[in-house]
């Protein structure tokens, strides 16, 4: 009991590599008990080794399908993996041994809410407080479900509960920032999103400054995050987008007017790209696990791969990926006189991050970045025949899915693309496709280059 005692503390304390040390030795002293695999499968799950972690706990409740611990602990790897389905099973088979558990229940509202079911979700986050009214998570989580149901005094009854019950929570000033958003309160916005942390609380302290007029101030934020932060992706989306909006300089270094960066080829004009191996490499990633909508939604109506497939070695994807360099080299080219840091400080190497988009009929992506890119682009498997006006096209335009809109003359550009067809783009400018009516998918390949320091 002591060393368990201590290989708990351990893994409290986060020091992962000792504590799986220990537990190996217990294992292999207590012929593999329970516990100890449980044990090990909990500093899997947190050194983000799930299926490893997967592969434990289903070996232990097999043989103890009531080691709710065990249960528990498969149902949080399954979630790490986007498996929500299977995580929501064992969630609900943990309540049928015992219906006394605060964090499975929260663990289920938090994976409704990825599932956009809000509703259902607030049914066991009430639960989860009604158990343990003092936890923090639960009422972040209820206050989430509510603000996307769009009661709003609701979700700032319970996110501030949970901020007070723990204020370290960063998104939940975040999202208490984007409630008084809505109400049109910027200055109470303001306050919260200076609070936090999460991604895009520049984006909104940026709207919120030139919401309240703040010109001088918001210029001088401008300056700060250049000399901090002069490549980040949001700042050089929303700084393109405001310029724009009131009509200011865009002094942010990275990218001020990526809707100039736009360069589209075709592949089977430029090399020696046959149909033939397009069916290959489309067949190819056709055997990849696939999401259905991805729980972020950017996704609608179609698969999306998972992981990264430049790490999966399909020959046909490495040799797309060459002639995909040399169309970089072209596009660096292009534009090696511009004097954006977008270009002089291209990366010198780089990395392939790529995945497949299958939409069906009726799909499309919503207007998102690539915060974590450099450069982006997408190559065209599949475009569907039977299409009309703008369907299954592609718009890039500065203004993001939640932008304040102040003037709506927004600039755009529409691209209809055809088998082949290569895009190349900064990965700070927004972008999404057009739904379409044709039974036939639009296949494509996505990807981003990430810089290497």
């Amino acid at each position: 009991m002591e060393k368990i005692k201590e290989i708990i503390e351990l893994i409290n304390q986060n020091d992962l590599d000792k504590a799986e040390k220990l537990t190996k030795i217990f294992n292999d002293n207590n012929a593999n008990s329970d516990v100890g695999l449980n044990l090990l499968a909990t500093i899997y799950i947190k050194q983000k080794k799930f299926d490893q972690g997967v592969t434990i706990l289903k070996k232990i409740v097999v043989n103890n399908p009531a080691f709710v611990p065990a249960l528990s602990n498969l149902g949080i790897a399954y979630q790490h993996l986007n498996k929500f389905d299977e995580s929501i099973d064992i969630f609900m088979q943990c309540i049928k041994i015992n219906k006394e558990q605060p964090n499975v229940y929260n663990n289920l509202g938090f994976i409704l809410n990825k599932k956009k079911c809000f509703k259902e979700a607030i049914q066991y986050l009430k639960k989860a407080i009604k158990y343990r009214p003092d936890f923090p998570e639960a009422n972040y989580n209820l206050g989430i479900s509510n603000f996307y149901l769009k009661k709003y005094d609701e979700s700032e009854f319970f996110l501030n509960k949970a901020i007070n019950l723990n204020n370290k929570l960063s998104e939940a000033f975040f999202f208490l920032g984007e409630i008084y958003r809505k109400k049109n309160h910027y200055d109470k916005a303001l306050k919260f999103y200076l609070k936090s942390n999460e991604p895009k609380t520049t984006t909104r302290v940026l709207e919120s400054l030139l919401d309240l007029g703040y010109i001088s101030e918001y210029q001088k934020q401008i300056e700060k995050l250049s000399a901090k932060d002069p490549e980040n992706r949001r700042t050089a989306a929303i700084t393109s987008y405001l310029s724009h909006q009131y009509n200011l300089a865009n002094t942010y270094p990275f990218c001020q007017n990526p809707l100039n960066f736009i360069v589209i080829s075709n592949l089977f004009v430029n090399s020696s790209l046959t149909k033939e191996f397009l069916d290959e490499l489309q067949n190819q990633i056709k055997e990849q696990d696939s999401m259905w909508e991805t729980p972020e939604r950017t996704t609608v109506h179609g698969y999306t791969t998972k992981g990264n497939l430049s790490s999966k070695n399909l020959l046909n994807l490495n040799k797309l990926q060459d002639l995909i360099d040399i169309e970089i080299i072209k596009y660096k080219e292009k534009f090696k006189k511009n004097n954006s840091l977008f270009i002089k400080n291209w990366p010198n190497k780089y990395s392939y991050y790529s995945w497949s988009n299958r939409l069906s009929k009726e799909g499309y992506n919503i207007p998102h970045i690539h915060p974590s890119g450099w450069l982006s682009g997408v190559f065209y498997l599949q475009v569907p025949r039977d299409i009309k006006n703008k369907e299954a096209g592609i718009e890039f335009s500065l203004h993001g899915d939640d932008y304040k809109i102040v003037n709506k003359d927004s600039p755009t550009v529409s691209l209809i693309p055809k088998v082949g067809d290569l895009i190349l783009f900064p990965s700070s400018l927004y972008h999404k496709t057009i739904p379409f009516n044709s039974s036939e998918e639009r296949i494509c390949i996505a990807f981003d280059i990430n810089k290497i320091k």
